[in-house]
């Protein structure tokens, strides 16, 4: 078991480092390319509403009300989080469903509305559940460009950047021919307010996690992307954790985006039996959404914060 360690962090070294380098081929592509943004009452209206290959405005009204119930964030009308708008943006680069003029001159119009919020400082985040695995997308907008960000703040040095970081341990095991960090094992542990607050109660469980983690740069220097997979939880709160934090450059700024899939044990042990009472599962999961989607903005609003000054680069 891994206590909480207080708020600066430690180092927590990697207990169990018996990786094989086969195991970086477990690591995943975009988890959006399984998932397709998807959440299934969306899909199941869209369905509806696109039959017959042509969206009126009366069902696009649809599309939007089915928006408004599947969002979590407590927005004022139709403002989906990022999770519908990526569904949102998808099915309107679908050349096979026609759209009545209207309605994607209003779909444009919120999607537009979020960029500019997104270029202003807000961080928007959604969750959906993907069969037993809970799937979070985040995204933020960092107010430096991307080759100085990534300068200040080296990709690989992600984990110890994370909001609520603890302690932990990286190991490099791969370099490209310029010197950047390819691939590397790491260890983090993190807390939340479930492990802070109510974890203690019952011992005080931080999320602790080992993963292999590769790191991707494009060519001309437009993106990076560190992807990872969780191989191994010594107090057992990770069950599954895989995913993806992209920077890619956005004019003079850096867009931000975690896309990822868990399955945490919130009291290790006890997950298989809290899905078996209904009641019980649906406040566990309610409060497991709530907190993987404010510990994911808060990670990108502190890297927000490193390319402000306001926040040191670990």
């Amino acid at each position: 078991m891994t206590r909480s360690v207080g708020t600066s962090p430690q180092h927590i070294p990697i207990t169990r480092d018996a990786f094989k380098p086969e195991d970086y081929a477990s690591v995943p592509g975009k988890v959006a390319e399984t998932n397709s943004h998807s959440p299934e009452k969306l899909e199941q209206v869209w369905r509806q509403v696109a039959a017959d290959g042509f969206v009126s405005r009366d069902e696009g009204r649809k599309v939007e009300r089915a928006v408004v119930a599947n969002s979590f964030l407590l927005d004022r009308g139709f403002a989906p989080n990022t999770v519908e708008a990526k569904f949102i943006a998808t099915k309107l680069a679908d050349p096979s469903v026609k759209l009545d003029p209207g309605v994607r001159a209003r779909f444009e119009s919120v999607l537009a509305e979020r960029e500019t919020r997104m270029d202003r400082g807000t961080v928007l985040t959604g969750t959906f559940k993907h069969a037993d695995k809970l799937h979070t997308l985040t995204e933020g907008v960092i107010d430096l460009p991307f080759e100085e960000f990534v300068k200040k703040m080296p990709p690989d040095r992600w984990g110890p950047n994370l909001a609520e970081y603890r302690g932990g341990e990286v190991k490099v095991t791969a370099r490209d021919a310029q010197g950047r960090v390819t691939e590397q094992r790491e260890r983090m542990v993190t807390e939340t307010p479930l492990s802070k607050y109510l974890r203690p109660l019952f011992g005080n469980y931080a999320n602790d996690m080992t993963k292999v983690e590769k790191i991707v740069y494009d060519d001309k220097n437009r993106t990076v992307a560190v992807k990872w997979e969780v191989l191994a939880s010594d107090n057992k709160t990770t069950l599954i954790d895989m995913g993806e934090l992209r920077f890619s450059a956005r004019g003079g700024k850096t867009k931000a985006e975690f896309e990822s899939e868990h399955r945490i044990d919130t009291f290790p042990g006890t997950l298989e039996t809290i899905e078996k009472i209904p009641v019980l599962n649906r406040v566990v999961q309610g409060a497991t959404e709530t907190v993987m989607r404010d510990f994911f903005a808060a990670c990108v609003k502190r890297y927000q914060d490193v390319a402000t000054g306001a926040e040191p680069v670990r």
